[in-house]
């Protein structure tokens, strides 16, 4: 079994007036190194970010890891621009079905989260890959505290199924539609995203 995670990063950020990927953490570094450094520091095979193919400013930063591990780290210029979320995954999807021998097979998963969790915990993402079972493929949620959280972890074959989601479907109709099993973990603060700037303000303060 291999793993691919797909990290959207496609979005303007609108609600916080700025581009959130790159607003810095309270050690200087911009919140997607934290969140792909946190991707790189798990079990995952390969990592995907799927970025707009004119976000330049976003790309170099990324780069800037990528050099570190070409391997594992794959930057996807998606044109044209992902308008949302859905439209990002299905972006890294259609990226990872052209590689070749190197894209998934049936007996291989992938992971998606937002990529803006600066708590991400690479533990997380371990604990789903070692709790999936390729003798009966399901969907993996992390559970703290009974909150669901992220990432969510995808049998490759329901990778398809995100094209024939209705207009505006999320993948969450994908995963009440095939039903999914939890997996208990302890790190709840993993779960938290960054969409306000009273939120970046609680993270910095942390």
């Amino acid at each position: 079994m291999r793993s691919f995670a797909i990290v959207p990063a496609a979005g303007k950020s609108q609600r916080m007036g700025q581009p959130k990927l790159l607003l810095p953490a309270p050690d200087g570094r911009p919140l997607i190194q934290i969140v792909v450094t946190a991707w790189l520091a798990s079990n995952v095979d390969h990592i995907a970010v799927v970025i707009r193919a004119d976000d330049q400013e976003l790309h170099d930063v990324i780069s800037a890891l990528s050099s570190l591990d070409t391997q594992r780290l794959s930057i996807v210029r998606a044109t044209p621009p992902p308008q949302d979320m859905r439209a990002s995954i299905q972006a890294g999807i259609a990226w990872l079905k052209q590689q070749g021998p190197m894209a998934p097979g049936t007996s291989d998963v992938w992971l998606v989260a937002p990529a803006d969790l600066p708590r991400l915990d690479p533990l997380v993402i371990n604990q789903l890959l070692a709790n999936y079972d390729v003798n009966s493929p399901q969907i993996l949620i992390p559970v703290c505290d009974e909150r669901r959280g992220h990432p969510v972890l995808f049998p490759w074959s329901r990778a398809s199924d995100v094209t024939g989601l209705p207009p505006d479907h999320g993948l969450n109709a994908l995963v009440q539609r095939t039903g999914y099993r939890t997996v208990a973990v302890e790190s709840v603060t993993s779960f938290d995203d960054i969409d306000t700037p009273d939120e970046y303000r609680k993270w910095q303060d942390d």
